[in-house]
């Protein structure tokens, strides 16, 4: 009797287990691999428990029929690479995979079914219905694009517009390079795609950078203000226009100083540079004057494109400058009286710190007036010593406009001695210290030694 119960319940056991995973149980639809030439299928199984899964069920049908599209896609690029003289379009498939993304929104679902534990789903999407909702977009961009490659080979007065309609026909193009994009342009069959990227990459070539001079002459470490022009043209045909409205760059290529002006060229094609400042001593630097790349490439959203236009060579115009060392024109009195043996002494200082030195006062950029003032102090009679206090000031003066750029003073130098004399020569070398350690290029520093 017992081995009969156990037997009915082992049985009873099964058939629960059996009708547990009945109930479980993938519907045949989704088992089957669905394979229809005129659709791009996905069936998804995803768990209840994920939260949103019909969401997130769908998520993962719409990456499958991508992928299955990004395969097409792919195809389709590697024989438009052989038939448009080797241009490399494979890059391109993530770029026309996510330009497809909208289409994907209107994918079909076809079944669903979920149990307890699983949600199955069908989606599918028409390929004849995908073909064409991207020919008709490709249709528009490639009316856009007619317009813009017109607009860019005419034009002789606004060359920025000219390249901003071509960048933008190119990144719209740039979705469709999977498809065929030969139209009618000027009496020929031409590829829109391709003729866009050869107009943009062939621009190098027709663009003309110069400076009005070839080289200056400039004072280093002063505030030169120094203004310079540079010229940009482009070539048609035999002719050269000004390139009006393009963002350009000027930087030190050699050296290093401030600089200020434009940053796009004015209507006559011209850029206006000002040299505030050359903070290097080198004695032959440059400053070098180009198409801002950076700035080209902001203007569109490709990674592609932004690729290809960092890869342009543009012509560069350096300006090459012949660099010189400020001239100082040290001016010493001690006492009202000339010192030769310390003026040599403030001379080496001003040297060291790279300053050029001329008695010749009209060939000096600066005069700096450095006077030592001695007074007699107390007799100190416990230790019998004299006294001295000396009073420093210097001021700097720009001799080209006579103006005086920094001023100093430093009073009550001490000095002592046994004798007068002895007091007033040690309160004059100490001076002389204050000066050579900090004093002179304090002096110097706000005119001389900011950057």
């Amino acid at each position: 009797m017992k081995s009969v119960l156990r037997s009915v319940s082992i049985a009873l056991a099964m058939l629960l287990l059996l009708g547990a995973c009945a109930v479980n149980k993938a519907p045949d639809w989704a088992r089957d691999q669905i394979s229809d030439p005129n659709f791009y299928s996905a069936v998804v199984s995803v768990s209840r428990k994920i939260p949103s899964y019909r969401d997130y069920a769908r998520e993962q049908a719409l990456r499958q029929i991508s992928s299955q599209i990004n395969v097409t896609v792919r195809a389709e690029l590697e024989t438009r690479e052989r038939e448009n003289a080797g241009y490399i379009f494979t890059d391109l498939a993530g770029r026309i995979q996510s330009s497809s993304e909208t289409i994907l929104q209107n994918v079909e679902l076809v079944r669903f079914s979920e149990n307890s534990s699983q949600y199955y789903a069908w989606y599918r999407i028409s390929k004849l219905d995908y073909r064409r909702q991207r020919e008709s977009r490709k249709q528009q961009a490639m009316n856009l694009a007619l317009g813009a490659l017109g607009r860019y080979d005419d034009t002789t007065t606004d060359l920025a517009n000219g390249i901003t309609g071509l960048l933008q026909s190119i990144e719209q193009l740039e979705s469709f390079a999977d498809l065929d994009l030969r139209a009618e342009y000027r009496g020929g069959i031409v590829n829109l795609y391709t003729v866009a990227l050869s107009r943009l990459r062939e621009l190098p070539g027709r663009l003309q950078t110069e400076w009005e001079v070839p080289q200056i002459r400039i004072v280093a470490m002063m505030n030169a203000n120094a203004g310079i022009k540079g010229l940009i043209q482009y070539r048609v045909g035999d002719m050269l226009y000004p390139a009006q409205n393009l963002p350009v760059t000027m930087r030190f290529s050699r050296g290093r100083g401030r600089l200020s002006g434009s940053t796009t060229t004015n209507t006559d094609g011209s850029i206006d540079l000002v040299i505030q400042k050359v903070s290097d001593l080198d004695p032959m630097q440059e400053i070098t004057l180009s198409i801002d790349k950076g700035r080209l490439a902001q203007a569109v959203n490709s990674s592609t494109l932004r690729q290809t236009i960092n890869q342009l060579a543009f012509s560069e115009a350096r300006l090459r400058m012949e660099v010189s060392k400020p001239s100082i024109y040290l001016d010493l009195a001690i006492n009202e009286k000339e010192d030769f043996e310390s003026y040599l002494q403030l001379k080496g200082r001003l040297l060291e710190l790279d300053l050029e030195v001329t008695r010749d006062i009209l060939a000096a950029d600066y005069r700096m007036l450095v006077s030592i003032t001695s007074r007699a102090g107390t007799y100190i009679d416990a230790l019998r010593n004299y006294t001295t206090n000396a009073d420093i000031q210097t001021s700097l003066v720009d001799i080209k406009t006579g103006s005086t750029v920094s001023a100093e003073t430093y009073p009550n130098v001490k000095g002592a001695g046994t004798t007068q004399s002895t007091a007033d020569l040690r309160a004059k070398q100490a001076a002389l210290r204050i000066l050579t350690s900090e004093l002179l290029y304090r002096s110097l520093q706000t005119t001389l030694f900011t950057p």
